[in-house]
């Protein structure tokens, strides 16, 4: 909360939830003035399979958390298991081919994992059209964001088969007639560059069942203590 000399006191953040008869979170509600971009509160809706695992975690934008009308475009995150509860499958969007899977060894440690896409996510006029530019073998891939009030989300294409990418990320909202005298108005943004593992990443242990390389760092560590230092591989 925070109150100014003068003013009423106002909410900065606040979080609302509810559980389900087992004593899991059914809905998680965000809002206050930290979160005044999106206008609108946003929430999650959860849901669990029968060992209580984590399932379906999907994100909309509103007041009233059992209304389902403005889902979230890349927060709509399902997940897999195997028998013995190791993860096999995630997935922030509805689209199939976006579904990551997840590898485990043995020692039910993740081994391999994929990399689709990277998740762009923000803000702009409710009735802009939002595309999100990536690139693959130099060229640019265009794809469209999906909108929720003022939130947009979308995937963004990077050229990250057996390498890792980095690359800058375009973002072009757009709106008909929104400008000066009608004229469309149009805004253009950079973002830094965004980095994406190499789909497949590959994952190693030590004997003790340390990270020792992930796809992006390398690990060392003394004998006995935490990490001491890493370096990009």
């Amino acid at each position: 909360m925070k109150q100014n000399p003068g003013e009423p006191l106002v909410s900065v953040v606040r979080y609302d939830y509810t559980y389900t008869d087992r004593g899991l979170r059914a809905t998680g509600k965000q809002s206050g003035s930290a979160y005044g971009d999106y206008v609108e509160p946003t929430y999650y809706r959860y849901g669990y399979n029968g060992r209580g695992e984590l399932t379906v975690a999907r994100g909309y934008v509103g007041t009233d958390v059992t209304v389902t009308t403005k889902p979230m475009s890349g927060r709509q995150y399902q997940f897999g298991y195997d028998p013995i509860g190791n993860r096999t499958s995630a997935n922030r969007t509805d689209v199939g081919a976006l579904r990551e899977s997840f590898m485990a060894n043995s020692l039910n440690q993740i081994v391999q994992r994929d990399h689709h896409t990277v998740a762009v996510q923000g803000t702009a006029r409710s009735d802009a059209t939002v595309l999100v530019a990536g690139r693959v073998n130099g060229q640019p891939i265009n794809s469209l964001a999906g909108r929720a009030g003022t939130y947009f989300g979308g995937e963004a294409n990077l050229d990250n088969v057996d390498q890792p990418a980095y690359e800058t990320v375009g973002i072009v909202a757009a709106v008909v007639g929104g400008g000066s005298g009608g004229a469309d108005l149009i805004t253009q943004t950079s973002s830094p560059a965004a980095f994406l593992p190499a789909s497949p990443e590959h994952l190693a242990y030590d004997y003790e069942g340390n990270v020792t390389a992930d796809g992006q760092w390398q690990y060392f560590r003394p004998l006995l203590s935490s990490y001491r230092f890493y370096e990009t591989m």
